[in-house]
């Protein structure tokens, strides 16, 4: 096994899975951190956690939205569109190949899923990135998908939560892709005008432009065990530092320690975490509110 292998969560993971579970490879899979054989049954029932290393595996967007919502019914925004080729790009092949190919494996169209749904008793908008999808870039279509649950949140005056895990802007539609920060960072500016709450959760990896706008603009921020986040990667900032980078340096547990996110949760408990916390940010909200319309009464 690779150290990439071992770092990064490939497409050609969620394939093997599906797999084993169908039983054409055993009922067994290994950790792609510590190389522990581990049980899929048991595998899946801890949500892709290992239970030797505690590493925290990919999840798909649909699984992540299964995941929060605890399966209940929801409403998916924005499956229509889809992403298209405006530069007739080509780089080790063209891009509508390379769309083609990602839509052909997988069971998405692009790499961010937005919906409406109940996190417990709460109903939130979602945006979710999914790393399978061209390294879960920020395309046209990726930075629409989020501002029309953001939209969708301000519409319905409910929270917005995002889950991201992107590897950056998708360098296939250049300038177009790096609109997508603007623009999202200007509906966040909206949805705070709004006073609405706005939670983000940083899973493995977070990196580029995703990190560097929506990400880090929340009122909330929570971070997955072990997650690496950050805008460039360490190696190029250890040389053009040309000086050693503290241990563990752009991870979950390293950016909590140094105030830049709120919270380091597990997996298994993210779900209550989350209902709790949009529980507390709504009270809030409804206080701050009540207080201010008797400040003007």
């Amino acid at each position: 096994m690779s150290w990439v292998d071992k770092q990064w969560p490939l497409p050609r993971y969620a394939a093997r899975l599906q797999s084993m579970s169908e039983g054409g490879a055993g009922d067994f899979l290994t950790c792609k951190h510590c190389e522990a054989s581990l049980s899929v049954a048991a595998f899946t029932e801890d949500l892709k956690v290992c239970s030797i290393c505690d590493y925290h595996h990919v999840l798909t967007a649909y699984e992540r939205l299964a995941l929060l919502t605890q399966q209940a019914d929801y409403e998916i925004l924005g499956e229509s569109l889809q992403p298209k080729d405006y530069l007739t790009f080509v780089d080790l092949k063209p891009y509508t190949e390379r769309i083609a190919d990602a839509q052909a494996k997988l069971d998405i169209n692009e790499a961010v899923v937005a919906a409406i749904g109940h996190v417990g008793e709460q109903r939130v908008a979602l945006a979710l990135f999914d790393f399978r999808f061209i390294g879960g870039s920020l395309g046209a279509v990726a930075g629409e998908r989020v501002i029309l649950a953001i939209q969708a949140a301000i519409r319905e005056d409910i929270p917005f939560v995002c889950v991201t895990a992107s590897g950056g802007a998708r360098m296939q539609e250049g300038v177009l892709s790096l609109f997508q920060m603007a623009r999202m960072s200007a509906a966040v500016s909206q949805l705070r005008e709004a006073g609405l709450p706005f939670i983000n959760i940083l899973t493995h990896p977070t990196f580029g432009g995703v990190s560097a706008s929506i990400a880090m603009q929340a009122d909330i921020i929570i971070a997955e065990p072990g997650a690496h986040i950050g805008f460039t990667g360490a190696r190029v900032i250890a040389n053009a530092a040309q000086q050693a980078l503290p241990q563990g340096f752009q991870t979950a547990e390293f950016l909590r320690d140094h105030g830049a996110i709120d919270a380091v949760v597990s997996r298994k408990q993210l779900s209550a975490y989350l209902q709790r916390t949009l529980k507390k940010a709504t009270q809030n909200r409804i206080s701050r509110g009540a207080k201010e319309a008797a400040e003007y009464a």
